[in-house]
Parts: C-alpha cells; sequence; structure tokens
C-alpha cells in the first residue's frame, strides 16, 4: 500500500507535491477552510494556484489573512480565480450562511476537492460554544463545524463525483495528537473526573503527561511536575487542554472513517493527515519560540516550515494511487496519512472503530441540528 511517489517524505513540500498532481488541479474546484498566510490553509492555496485551477473557495473567519493570501497568488499567477468565503467554524449560522451562497451560485457547477483545514488549539481553560449549544470549543470548531459544512456541501460535491470513482476527495486535518483521548461520549465538555468515566472513554494519560511535562520544564523549568488531583471540586479542574485536542482529532479521523462508510459508493473518497508540527497559531498559547523550541525538542518533534506542512494534504487530495479502503499488516489504514505516506502502523484503534464512527455520526447530527 503506497503513493505514486514513495519517496515524498517529512521533508517534501506542497509546492512539489502540487507539480508532480498538476493535472488533478487544473480546470478544478477547491475549498479550502482556515486560510491565512501563517497557516497551511495559505501554503496549501498557493501551492494549489501554480497549476491553473478553474477556482480557489479560500475561507476564514476575517478578510484581511484570505486577502493577503489572494494578493500573493496574484502576484504570480493573476489570472487564478480566487473567492474569499466568510465562514466562522465555531458557528452554525455562519457555518449555514456561507455554504448557502455556494449552493445558489449558479457559476459554481461543483466542489472537486473540500479541505477541512481549519483548527483551534492549546486552550488554556475550558472554553465552550456559544452557538453549539455549550460545547468545549476545540471539539465544536475542529470537528461540529466542519461536519455540518461538509454535510451542506455535500450537493456540491456528489455533483463534482458523477460518473468517477475517487477524483471528488474530503480531506480532513487531524493530528497525531488523537491519541490523547478517545471521545468522551459521555461527557463531552471534560467537566467529570477520569474515574468516573467507562474505561474506553478516558484519555490516554501517559501521552497526556509527557507532553504537559515538556511544556512545564520548558517554561517553568523550577516548577515540580505535578498531575491534576483526582478529587478535583471545579469542574475546570478537569479540564485538558490536550485530551480536550485529542478528542477533537479523534473526531476528524472518526469522520473520515463515517464519510467513507457513506459516500464511498457515490465515488467521493475521504483521507485524515497529520500534518506534522508547523509553527502556526495553534500553538500561540505555548509561549515564545524558544519555549516552543525546547517543548518539541523534548518531545523529539522537529519542526516543517508551512510548505511542508501542507504536503501532506495536497498528496491526500491529488494522488490517484490511495484507497482509503485498504490496510496494511502493520496496522495501517488507507485513509490515514503522514509525511506524505500512508501513516506506518496506523491510527489508535479508538479513531478507527467503525462502531464509534457511526456513534459519533449520529451524536453529531443531533448537536447541529440535522
Amino acid at each position: 500500500m503506497s503513493t505514486v511517489f514513495s519517496y515524498f517524505d517529512n521533508t517534501t513540500t506542497a509546492t512539489t507535491v502540487a507539480a508532480a498532481f498538476r493535472s488533478a488541479i487544473t480546470n478544478r474546484t477547491f475549498l479550502i477552510t482556515g486560510v491565512s498566510p501563517t497557516g497551511i490553509g495559505g501554503a496549501t492555496a498557493l501551492a494549489l494556484a501554480q497549476h491553473d485551477p478553474k477556482l480557489l473557495i479560500l475561507s476564514g473567519r476575517r478578510p484581511e489573512p484570505v486577502s493577503d493570501i489572494i494578493t500573493q497568488i496574484h502576484y504570480t499567477h493573476s489570472k487564478v480565480p480566487c473567492r474569499w468565503l466568510p465562514l466562522d467554524l465555531a458557528s452554525p449560522n455562519s457555518i449555514r450562511s456561507a455554504a448557502s451562497s455556494l449552493l445558489q451560485d449558479p457559476t459554481i457547477s461543483a466542489i472537486d476537492v473540500l479541505i477541512n483545514n481549519a483548527g483551534t488549539g492549546s486552550q488554556p481553560s475550558r472554553t465552550v460554544s456559544a452557538g453549539f449549544n455549550d460545547v468545549e470549543i476545540q471539539f465544536a470548531t475542529n470537528h461540529l463545524g466542519h461536519f455540518l459544512l461538509t454535510h451542506l456541501l455535500l450537493p456540491k460535491l456528489l455533483a463534482s463525483a458523477a460518473g468517477s470513482l475517487g477524483v471528488t476527495r474530503i480531506v480532513n486535518l487531524s493530528s497525531n495528537g488523537h491519541k490523547y483521548s478517545p471521545i468522551r461520549f459521555s461527557d463531552i465538555n471534560w467537566t467529570k473526573p477520569d474515574d468516573d468515566l467507562p474505561p474506553a472513554e478516558r484519555p490516554n494519560r501517559v501521552f497526556i503527561n509527557e507532553r504537559r511535562m515538556a511544556e512545564q520544564q520548558a517554561t517553568n523549568p523550577n516548577d515540580t511536575f505535578s498531575t491534576p488531583h483526582a478529587d478535583a471540586k471545579n469542574e475546570n479542574e478537569h479540564y485538558n487542554p490536550m485530551g480536550a485536542y485529542g478528542q477533537s482529532k479523534t473526531a476528524n479521523l472518526l469522520f473520515t472513517v463515517a464519510l467513507n462508510q457513506y459516500l464511498l459508493s457515490h465515488g467521493v473518497f475521504s483521507f485524515a493527515v497529520h500534518p506534522g508540527v508547523i509553527r502556526t497559531s495553534l500553538f500561540r498559547n505555548l509561549g515564545n519560540e524558544k519555549e516552543q523550541d525546547d517543548i518539541f525538542r523534548r518531545l523529539r518533534k522537529e519542526w516543517k516550515t508551512l510548505d511542508q506542512g501542507a504536503a501532506t494534504t495536497l498528496v491526500a487530495a491529488l494522488d490517484p494511487q490511495l484507497d482509503p479502503m485498504t490496510c496494511g499488516n502493520d496496522g495501517s489504514v488507507g485513509y490515514y496519512l503522514s509525511d506524505c505516506q500512508v501513516m506506518p502502523g496506523g491510527c489508535a484503534e479508538w479513531a478507527r472503530d467503525h462502531t464509534m464512527a457511526e456513534r459519533l455520526w449520529e451524536m453529531s447530527k443531533e448537536l447541529v441540528r440535522e
């Protein structure tokens, strides 16, 4: 089980991937969420723009970051059509408005590739999304927002897929951080102590504490590392930012599993990707750059550039050899990629379980009222 270019790796750039698969870009329509000059959404758009796409639909909460990317695109590729799509993924009203504007636009007959790139992370304390009935903000933004957007845009995606197999794609940006936590179906907002949860819903405290220790040693080297008190009375003391982030990334993977269950027969393929460690706004709450460098050195992680960070996204979006339904002897699954290849060893069991994927799908429908 491999990609077309087995030598692509963690150093490969989105620019290189786009050039390799230029025929899968030309005259096709792409929608990318979370586009800005300081994120991999922007790098993804810049790489695609070099090969004559039919339309780039670039979403963001504010016009300025998207406008910066469009300006960069038009500086070298003035004829590439670009459109800013106002979109706040924590707001169902914003999502419905954005989807409606696309569905009602007669000039957009189809969307060929949807890249669910936007996300939030490293929340210092538990925050909820008022729009999604006070659901924890990382789960709301990283999963529910994209779940609702994808659901609403299915008519445009299915129009692209008519008469083809696997050319139309939905790419969900997940993370190896999914290994921090499964879905806490009985406590989605992290208000309960772990011991009150069913064993299958408890986070991986070994991984979480390794990350917490690295952060603490980098930012407060003289402090003694401690774990949260099991008998904490304040519900916020049960909230773990990395665990909640991991839950949202598990949701991205289970969403991918469910999409393939429902849409494969219609010709739509879905993939999830781990982009790697890239210095984006996701890490804005992890101290200054020196402290961030120290954290990831302790975790044995290396930074990627934005162009490298966007590469795996484009392999998932463009490589014709990928098949989300294949499985390897090492536990790898064809729908989960990292460093431009199918992820060796795959993902955590809780992120590939079809029963859990169906359960999450039904819960998400209730939460977004679809």
